[in-house]
This record gives C-alpha cells, sequence and structure tokens, in this order.
C-alpha cells in the first residue's frame, strides 16, 4: 500500500515537471511581444514575373501565405518580427528535406538577414508529393524593412519581393 502511494506520488511529480516545461517551451516564443500589425502586412511575389501563385524551386513547390509584423520590446531595443507563413509540396519522386536555414531577406538598405535563432525553426525531410506547412521567424532593427525573401538549393535560388 504504502509503495504504491509512493509510485502514485513519483507519477504525480513527473506529470507536473512535464507540464511546467511544455508551459515554458509554448511560451517561449511570445513572451516579447507586443501588439501585432496584423496579417497580411506584406505579400510575397515571385520576382521573375511579380505573381504569388506556387513557384517550383528544386524539390520542392512553394507558396507563400500571411506576412505578419510584430513589434518587440527588448530590454536593449526595439525591433520588428516578421513571421512569414509558407506552405509547400515535394514535387520530386524522392524524399527530399527542406528547412527554414534554406530562407533568408533582404532588408532596404541591401543586408541580408538569416531567420531569428530566438524562434524554434524547421528542417525536415518528406517523403515524395508530401506537403507541409510551417513559419520563418526574421527580426529586423526598427527603420529596416524587408524587401526579398530568398530559398535557396544547393542548384537553385529563387527570390520574391515583399509588396504592401
Amino acid at each position: 500500500m504504502k509503495r504504491s502511494k509512493i509510485l502514485l506520488t513519483i507519477g504525480a511529480v513527473i506529470v507536473a515537471i512535464g507540464l511546467v516545461i511544455g508551459a515554458f517551451m509554448f511560451g517561449k516564443g511570445t513572451k516579447n511581444t507586443s501588439s501585432t500589425q496584423g496579417k497580411n502586412d506584406y505579400q510575397l511575389v515571385s520576382t521573375n514575373d511579380q505573381s504569388s501563385d506556387p513557384v517550383a524551386v528544386g524539390n520542392f513547390k512553394l507558396h507563400f501565405g500571411s506576412v505578419e509584423k510584430t513589434t518587440l520590446n527588448d530590454k536593449d531595443k526595439k525591433a520588428k518580427l516578421y513571421v512569414i507563413k509558407v506552405d509547400f509540396e515535394n514535387i520530386s519522386n524522392d524524399a527530399a528535406g527542406i528547412g527554414a536555414l534554406d530562407f533568408r531577406i533582404k532588408d532596404n538598405k541591401g543586408k541580408w538577414h538569416n531567420i531569428s535563432s530566438k524562434y524554434t525553426a524547421f528542417g525536415k525531410s518528406f517523403d515524395s508529393n508530401a506537403k507541409g506547412q510551417e513559419k520563418l521567424y526574421f527580426e529586423l532593427d526598427n527603420g529596416l524593412t524587408p524587401a526579398k525573401l530568398q530559398y535557396k538549393t544547393v542548384s537553385e535560388t529563387a527570390t520574391w519581393d515583399f509588396k504592401r
């Protein structure tokens, strides 16, 4: 009887620790944000044809949904967080990988920026014809705005323009 109470107590403690860790990880990417300006602050259009239609690059067909801009209230500086929703489909005959590190943005001053390391980044392999949806997170200092988004594979590069 005493042994089952001890095991029950240990189990409850493990569950409680798991809940605390889960709550911390869930809130990690949002604790320093303030007001969201709204969905679709920008639209991404292909640099080649100024279309927002899906584009095939390497093994994937890519389409970009909403681009959200949020003001970050950091202790040291204010910045903007741009969250870009990307839909993709593996159009190759084999499994292929895609990840957030394959993307970068260029600001209005001409400087390239990689994804923010403060937020969850994705990187996965997808079977042929598999579809997925993920988010890209980029931080830019105040005064900078996004101008271009680039996706680069080993052999191909595609670029999109940010349009208001």
